[in-house]
């Protein structure tokens, strides 16, 4: 009996944990939209500040792995990681996409331009 209402139970923790995973994951997002609308070049830093913060937490969170025991760890786990991975999905996207415009401009404009060399007969 014990273990199928243990099983219960940590299915609905599972099912809070991904649910505060998702809220940060969201905040992140509109956090680092609103920084790129306030500063434009601001997407490369905040890429590399939230890309430095979830790497340096994690380590912190796989050397402290005790605090695995304390619920409101677990929790603060999911939402830093949900928080910085959001930051971090806008900046990329932002930094991508005119970079990627550029290569198909560079790309046609090689396909538009006649060879070098004297012509052919």
């Amino acid at each position: 009996m014990y273990g199928f209402s243990h099983f219960g139970i940590l299915q609905s923790v599972s099912a809070v944990n991904a649910f505060y995973f998702a809220k940060s994951l969201l905040a992140g997002i509109c956090i680092a939209m609103l920084i790129s609308l306030i500063w434009s070049q601001g997407a490369k830093i905040v890429l590399r500040v939230s890309g430095i913060l979830f790497i340096g937490f994690n380590i912190y969170a796989i050397a402290h792995y005790d605090l695995r025991r304390l619920a409101p760890a677990v929790r603060i786990f999911y939402l830093t990681n949900g928080w910085l991975i959001g930051m971090a999905i806008p900046s990329a996207t932002a930094l991508c996409l005119p970079a990627r415009k550029t290569r198909e401009r560079q790309n046609r404009s090689r396909q538009t331009d006649p060879p070098f060399g004297p012509p052919q007969t």
